[in-house]
């Protein structure tokens, strides 16, 4: 390989500048996922929720750039380190709820579905489950710089702990509200998951903050997964 050619693989996204490397192959990953979606049930509703997310997926992921290209770990095995952090969030609604691996047992029990039939229900449920999964973290990290650039940097860099907490605050809010925001909303009757929901968003938030955008993601996949 000569000169040339490793500066040009250092200076790509997979190269050895880019630090999150798990981060972005999940990018792009949902955006093949959201393409097949989009493109297999067009005009049908998981068609038309597919393009919104994979266009979610593009913009935020632009947007929280900054996380995405930046992670606090240096290495890949010091950011996957935090994603055992999605124990938290998966047995508080184990608590809640019970059940795990429904999403893939729902449909999986038909006598009809053969073999293959299901190795494909399987490679969509977590196609889908990455769309969603960078969509929702590119959404917070966006969210989470927009009240950065809003705050005065004086007051952010003498307060790092309490503007810390507000952009948290801020960030997972605004995700929470965006789950209600094509279902029909009854306080009393989603308040136990509007609470998981925030214990979720604090952990992922942690885990991006401390560890990487990638390993965020991966955390969340993985609670995704085990519902």
């Amino acid at each position: 390989m000569n000169a040339a050619q490793e500066k040009r693989e250092d200076q790509s996204l997979f190269g050895a500048s880019a630090r999150d490397k798990v981060g972005i192959a999940l990018v792009f990953l949902a955006c093949i996922a959201g393409m097949m979606f989009a493109l297999s049930s067009v005009g049908y509703l998981l068609g038309f929720n597919a393009t919104t997310l994979w266009i979610a997926s593009m913009c935020f992921s632009v947007g929280g750039a900054g996380t995405l290209l930046y992670p606090e770990q240096p290495t890949t095995e010091a950011q996957l380190k935090y994603v055992s952090l999605a124990l938290i969030p998966i047995a508080a609604r184990t608590i809640l709820n019970g059940g795990l691996f429904t999403s893939f047992t729902a449909d999986l029990q038909s006598a009809d579905i053969t073999g293959l039939a299901q190795i494909g229900y399987l490679v969509e449920v977590i196609g889908l489950w990455i769309l969603v999964a960078v969509s929702e973290e590119g959404f917070r990290a966006t969210v989470n710089m927009l009240v950065s650039i809003a705050l005065p940097d004086q007051w952010e860099y003498q307060h790092l702990a309490p503007a810390a907490a507000l952009k948290g605050f801020i960030s997972i809010t605004a995700w929470v509200w965006f789950h209600f925001y094509q279902r029909g909303f009854n306080l009393e009757l989603h308040l136990p998951y509007i609470l998981w929901l925030y214990l979720a968003g604090i952990i992922f938030t942690y885990i991006m903050e401390e560890g990487s955008f990638g390993a965020a993601v991966l955390a969340h996949i993985i609670v995704n997964l085990i519902a």
